[in-house]
């Protein structure tokens, strides 16, 4: 979709169009790298990044926590959870 038809279509609709990035990070992954190749992606100053943290072996609480804490030690950002306890 090119731009103007992108702009044409948000003012059609009342459902906002994500603009953002889609990263999906899988579990045993090294976290450190991800993160470095993440945030060279990011071209906003300040980010919001949302992070959706599903079921696993591990408490969602404290993956969110872990992530959170690694994107904020690579990039001044802002980072809000999103989870649900079941696949």
């Amino acid at each position: 979709m090119e731009i103007d038809e992108l702009t044409q279509y948000q003012q059609k609709n009342d459902c906002p169009i994500p603009t953002g990035i889609l990263m999906i990070i899988g579990g045993g992954e090294d976290r450190d790298s991800v993160m470095k190749e993440y945030t060279k992606l990011l071209e906003k100053e300040n980010p919001v990044i949302e992070l959706v943290t599903t079921a696993g072996s591990v408490d969602v609480k404290q993956t969110y926590e872990e992530y959170k804490a690694l994107f904020e030690k690579h990039i001044p950002c802002r980072v809000n959870h999103i989870h649900h306890n079941h696949r």
